[in-house]
């Protein structure tokens, strides 16, 4: 192929594939493997994905399509659009540019405040984009899963409902909905999504994405916001025991195995067994799960709301404060006695270099006491606050 410098108003959307093999820009392997593919302007040649040029077209090897891709690279501003601004409308993911028809699941005014946040921050709404794109898929698994978490439904439909409708085995429906949804890989949706999300383990409520869902322009409630994040990531799971109960996204030991939904069954069970019974029970006693204390204390507070809501009552929940407690004191005695070792070398060690260094030791030591008798007094008290 020619290296030629070729004015930029040379080639236009129009321009045919003669023309560009008269200017020098294709060599006659690369010219004859796009006419046999239908291609005959630049405008169908910039919409050629080179994966399947490459692999339906037994003549195409690298140097053909590395020839088209160069092209393409080369005049991809041919397709980007104006906003009224006057801005080119288009971004780049990993270095590869994007523009208007790579996203045929956007609305025009989507796709411009999508070109504005990526320009702004650097990166794509990914929430946004994502429920786009699975809204407007025809893909039977990500249906199932919407449907399971009732993402764009009227309700959540169950793993029985979800294998009437789609004449599914129960195993075969059960690895659809807990297997993470697909998305565009070359737009780094997921990773973006995942990075939304605290550190593991967590149990955040409504308020922990409402910054996130304003600043991505999220169209609909917090619910639908945790319901998307469920179905695209491992481990992952949205509770909603009720319609007049809040919304929760869990991950820790509780989020495996439908962990919170047995707990709020064995909860019903025990209450219509015996109402006053249930009421002086404790919450592990009820929900039947035995979990790590600190995974399960991070749930009480769906399990407490559901109670309350359900059946207008609450329950004692001592005994999960109580395998906790013993941890914490036996931290600060241990805590209390390195800060009685430290104070006594640094009373001995006269070297300036020393005493700085147990003097740093010493207020780390101070603020992680007073970080665990904070803790300690919660627990007495009893409250689990996650995700703030």
């Amino acid at each position: 192929m020619s290296d030629t410098l070729l004015d930029i108003e040379t080639v236009t959307l129009g321009t045919s594939l003669d023309r560009l093999f008269d200017l020098g820009l294709f060599s006659v392997r690369a010219r004859n493997a796009l006419s046999n593919c239908g291609c005959s302007d630049v405008k169908s040649i910039l919409d050629i994905d080179i994966k399947h040029f490459r692999r339906r077209h037994r003549n195409v090897g690298p140097k053909t399509a590395r020839e088209v891709a160069d092209f393409q690279s080369r005049y991809s501003f041919l397709n980007r659009t104006v906003n009224k601004n006057g801005e080119y409308q288009y971004v780049t993911v990993l270095g590869i540019e994007y523009v208007r028809k790579d996203f045929p699941y956007l609305s025009d005014k989507e796709f411009d405040f999508v070109c504005s946040y990526w320009r702004e921050n650097g990166k794509l709404p990914a929430s946004l984009v994502a429920l786009r794109f699975i809204e407007n898929s025809k893909d039977r698994n990500l249906r199932m899963k919407r449907m399971y978490v009732g993402l764009g439904f009227d309700k959540q439909y169950s793993i029985e409902e979800l294998m009437a409708e789609f004449e599914l085995t129960k195993p075969t429906v059960r690895h659809i909905v807990y297997k993470p949804g697909l998305l565009p890989a070359d737009l780094r949706l997921r990773q973006s999504l995942m990075k939304m999300l605290p550190d593991a383990p967590f149990v955040c409520d409504a308020h922990y994405f409402e910054p996130i869902m304003q600043k991505e322009h999220w169209p609909y409630d917090a619910a639908s916001f945790m319901a998307l994040l469920s179905i695209m990531m491992r481990g992952v799971e949205f509770i909603q025991l009720s319609e007049k109960t809040s919304s929760y996204l869990v991950r820790n030991s509780l989020s495996f195995d439908n962990a919170i939904q047995r707990g709020a069954h064995n909860i019903d069970v025990a209450f219509q067994k015996n109402f006053a019974k249930a009421s002086k029970q404790s919450l592990r006693k009820l929900t039947k799960l035995q979990y790590d204390s600190e995974d399960f204390c991070q749930t009480l507070p769906i399990f407490e709301e559901y109670i309350s809501v359900k059946y207008g009552t609450t329950v004692d929940d001592s005994c999960d404060t109580e395998n906790l407690l013993p941890l914490v004191s036996g931290l600060k005695s241990q805590l209390e006695g390195i800060k009685r070792h430290k104070t006594g070398l640094q009373s001995h060690d006269n070297s300036e270099p020393s005493k700085a260094f147990l003097k740093k030791r010493l207020e780390k030591i101070e603020n992680m006491i007073t970080s665990v008798n904070e803790l300690h007094a919660t627990l007495q008290d009893y409250k689990v606050v996650a995700c703030e």
